[in-house]
């Protein structure tokens, strides 16, 4: 067993021991924790990526253009883009909207 100086020790002269499974547990609750709140800071808009990121451009490139795929949802939304996107515009997270011909 390894001893460390506990926080309700200290001061005091007292060692605490930590055993194994007592730094185990407490790795565990710390990974437990930390992904608690990477899951409760993540909304729908936090999915989304920056134009920049999507090498997002107002033009279309060979014919593919945003209002033909599949993420386009109109009136200027991506569900994937965030921001305001044109639907002239195209990324590289085109993907051929079902039935579009361009």
């Amino acid at each position: 067993m390894t001893k460390i100086n506990d926080k309700t020790a200290q001061g005091s002269g007292k060692s605490a021991e930590l055993t194994r499974r007592g730094f185990l547990d407490r790795i565990m609750l710390t990974a437990a924790g930390g992904a608690a709140l990477i899951v409760a800071g993540t909304t729908h808009a936090d999915a989304k990526v920056a134009k920049r990121v999507a090498k997002y451009r107002s033009s279309p490139k060979n014919g593919k253009k945003c209002s033909g795929c599949k993420h386009y949802k109109g009136s200027g939304t991506c569900a994937l883009v965030a921001g305001t996107v044109s639907g002239n515009g195209y990324c590289n997270y085109y993907s051929k909207k079902s039935g579009y011909s361009y």
